[in-house]
């Protein structure tokens, strides 16, 4: 009923899609495969009814903002790639094989499609980890662009998921962390990850000796930096992570 009123209404059906979006995304996990299928299917109606348009950024909005975010990962594996579906819409009527190309209502709506693309390619769920690198793969032929324009917003993403109660949730946060450090090139933004990580041992999380081992490598080479600074923030992290580790890195 809902792809019926959909087809019929195309833009004009968009007032309605914010009360049913949360339940199709539910239903993106039942232990039914028809019923995921239906729910897949009629979001992706949603797609070629609205187009490229604000609309379909909104579904993006609410798609990245609650469905990378719910505890089934079935349903996480799902809206990935419906993510990457609506943004190759725009890649594609844009002319460009970059998402950061493309003109967005708001710099915010990339930026949280990006933090949120980049957080499922750090998931310990293989499924979901492998079709949010290929998402990525697919929409952003620069990493390390993206990695300098959005430093900040994606440094702050992986903190709020270690921040977490759900385990998966704190795991990609760290794995996030761990690759900020390894892949950021600029000093000053690696310093700011390392004092981030440093400030919330002040707190350890239960898991801190697997979160760890995301950060050491990183952390151990950030030491032998010439630069002072840089040095001393990680010889700082190195120093706390020993103590919640009990001693043993």
């Amino acid at each position: 009923m809902l792809q019926a009123l959909a087809n019929r209404l195309e833009v004009n059906f968009l007032p309605h899609v914010s009360a049913a979006l949360p339940a199709l995304v539910g239903a993106l996990g039942d232990a039914e495969d028809f019923v995921q299928e239906l729910a897949y299917s009629c979001v992706c109606t949603f797609i070629d009814s609205f187009g490229q348009d604000s609309a379909t950024v909104q579904l993006i909005d609410a798609l990245v903002d609650d469905g990378l975010r719910r505890g089934n990962q079935m349903i996480r594996r799902q809206v990935v790639q419906l993510v990457q579906t609506l943004c190759e819409l725009f890649l594609k009527t844009s002319q460009t094989k970059d998402i950061m190309n493309v003109k967005w209502p708001s710099r915010d709506k990339v930026t949280q499609v990006l933090v949120g693309l980049y957080l499922s390619r750090c998931e310990e769920d293989l499924d979901v980890k492998k079709l949010g690198m290929a998402a990525w793969k697919a929409l952003v032929p620069n990493t390390q662009r993206v990695l300098k324009d959005l430093n900040l917003p994606l440094s702050e993403g992986a903190f709020a998921w270690i921040g977490r109660e759900e385990q998966w949730m704190r795991r990609a946060g760290g794995k996030c962390a761990g690759d900020l450090l390894g892949n950021l090139a600029d000093a000053s933004c690696k310093g700011l990850v390392l004092d981030k990580l440093t400030t919330a041992l002040a707190r350890p999380p239960p898991d801190v000796k697997i979160l760890a081992k995301n950060w050491v490598p990183g952390a151990q080479d950030c030491a032998k930096s010439g630069d002072l600074t840089l040095k001393q923030s990680a010889e700082r992290l190195l120093k706390e992570l020993k103590t919640a580790c009990g001693g043993a890195l």
